[in-house]
């Protein structure tokens, strides 16, 4: 789709609804800036398999306690929207550490009980 003429792309990993998961109630947003983008501000094949890569270790390394619910990628930025347990406040941590090589990764959680945050995505 697109938003303010920047073109988005979006897919959900998982046909997750929050009601399948009551206890994942943090949203962790993750942003990637990627280097190697197509003219529409989309992933190249270069950052294509770098944030594949770097989603890949971060579900491996996180499930069960969080998912990888959707991602977002639009201007040169994917979004990754994970959701974890508000109850382990290791997790955020964890996410960070796991994309701190990731040059201008930013991290924010928030409590997130009803996936507000992805409802754009979510229809």
């Amino acid at each position: 789709g697109k938003r303010d003429d920047a073109v988005l792309l979006a897919s959900l990993a998982i046909p997750a609804k929050w009601v399948d998961h009551p206890l994942m109630d943090q949203h962790i947003a993750v942003s990637l800036p990627f280097a190697d983008q197509t003219p529409e501000g989309l992933p190249g094949p270069d950052s294509l398999d770098q944030l594949r890569a770097l989603e890949d270790e971060l579900t491996d390394r996180l499930l069960p306690c969080a998912l990888l619910v959707a991602h977002e990628s639009t201007r040169g930025v994917r979004t990754l929207h994970l959701y974890a347990d508000s109850d382990d406040p290791t997790l955020a941590e964890q996410v960070r550490n796991a994309v701190s090589r990731w040059p201008g990764a930013a991290v924010n959680s928030s409590v997130d009980a009803g996936w507000r945050a992805i409802r754009h995505l979510t229809g």
